[in-house]
């Protein structure tokens, strides 16, 4: 009932608000409710036949994103903290004034294990490498806490079930869960706000681990050789376009940019060849002005998803071959890795349709690396 009469009381006022200053907008309320059949009845019969509010209210009075912050300042305003919604997501505030799906624990599927196996097994196959790095969720149970404390976090858990099945199949591991307690990060704050992707800096964090680790160059990994653009509560993420920016607010979004020369080819299936440096090859900046809603400046990085990326550095034309399959995590951290790699190919397992252990073997890759979140895994070959 409370949350019924916040929505109602927000209404009113934004009715008013618009309605003062706005020419014509009586004329949409008017209009809104023409053609009904007459009565109280017909009204009442109007307005529930095929949503018929929703619809014109959408339509001729607010943005269906209005609506969507009206209901966000309703929810924050009567103190609800958790959110289920139709399709199944779990969104829940935590203490840190943030916003996370909650995850039912996960453990490998058969299908799943036989691929990591035969990917390893390629790998042998053509002498290269095999790394999984473990890309963390954004929570964490020892530090995150839910304000619906009915919400169970199973992160860590899952994560150390996915690294064990690497690691009994011969991968060498990068736990970067355990690498930011090592480097005192905070978990959450590697995080936006408004969404489950890692910040930019979290990305480049963890690109300058991974190079380390994997026995890239190093250095161009030093933050003081890159310019942060900064877009000041600019980006409404995942989690936020369910509860609108009134919420929890947006959040800053960056990006890096180097300030060494660069020069690099990327090409992808369905669009012409990108060339030029770091910024013009792989950031793609018209996802910066978007609907805030409909798309996401995540997508800045490499376009977004896609099922195939090749990135080839032309200053390090002799540097390492590598192949990672990634998911959406991936987009920025693959960005900051390119000028250490002689070639860099990314595949999505979620939406490459051939044989990803054959193109592996294919490839004559140096190092073969798996960066995908346990839910991204992918479909097996």
């Amino acid at each position: 009932m409370k949350k019924a009469l916040s929505v109602i009381f927000l209404t009113v006022l934004c009715v008013l608000f618009f309605g003062t200053f706005c020419s014509g907008y009586f004329t949409d309320l008017r209009t809104m409710f023409s053609g009904y059949g007459g009565g109280l009845k017909g009204l009442i019969l109007t307005v529930m036949e095929k949503d018929y509010l929703d619809e014109r209210l959408n339509k001729d009075v607010f943005r269906h994103d209005n609506w969507i912050d009206l209901y966000g300042g309703a929810l924050r305003l009567t103190g609800v903290c958790s959110l289920r919604e139709d399709d199944g997501k779990h969104i829940v505030r935590t203490a840190g004034d943030g916003l996370a799906f909650v995850w039912a624990q996960r453990r490998p599927s058969a299908q799943q294990t036989e691929w990591i196996r035969s990917l390893r097994k390629a790998a042998l196959e053509t002498g290269a490498d095999c790394w999984y790095v473990s890309i963390p969720q954004k929570t964490c149970p020892t530090e995150t806490v839910y304000c619906d404390r009915g919400a169970a976090n199973h992160s860590e858990e899952t994560d150390r079930a996915y690294a064990a099945v690497f690691e009994d199949a011969g991968y060498r591991v990068l736990d970067l869960h355990a690498r930011m307690h090592a480097d005192g990060l905070r978990h959450e704050a590697l995080y936006y706000r408004t969404d489950h992707h890692w910040t930019d800096s979290a990305a480049f964090w963890a690109a300058c681990v991974a190079a380390q680790e994997i026995g890239l160059p190093t250095e161009h990994m030093d933050p003081d050789l890159y310019e942060t653009e900064v877009f000041s509560k600019s980006f409404l993420g995942s989690e936020g376009k369910h509860l609108g920016r009134l919420y929890v607010g947006m959040d800053d979004f960056e990006l890096r940019i180097p300030r060494f020369a660069t020069r690099l080819t990327q090409t992808s299936d369905g669009e012409h060849p990108r060339a030029g440096t770091f910024s013009d090859t792989l950031f793609y900046r018209e996802y910066l002005t978007r609907d805030t809603f409909k798309d996401s400046m995540y997508g800045a990085y490499l376009g977004g998803d896609k099922k195939l990326v090749r990135i080839r550095n032309e200053l390090l034309p002799r540097g390492k071959r590598i192949l990672l399959f990634k998911d959406s995590f991936g987009n920025s951290m693959a960005s900051y890795l390119a000028p250490a790699c002689g070639q860099l190919d990314l595949i999505d397992p979620r939406f490459y349709d051939g044989s990803s252990v054959l193109f592996a073997q294919q490839g004559k890759y140096d190092v073969i690396v798996v960066a995908t979140t346990y839910l991204d895994l992918g479909k097996p070959d």
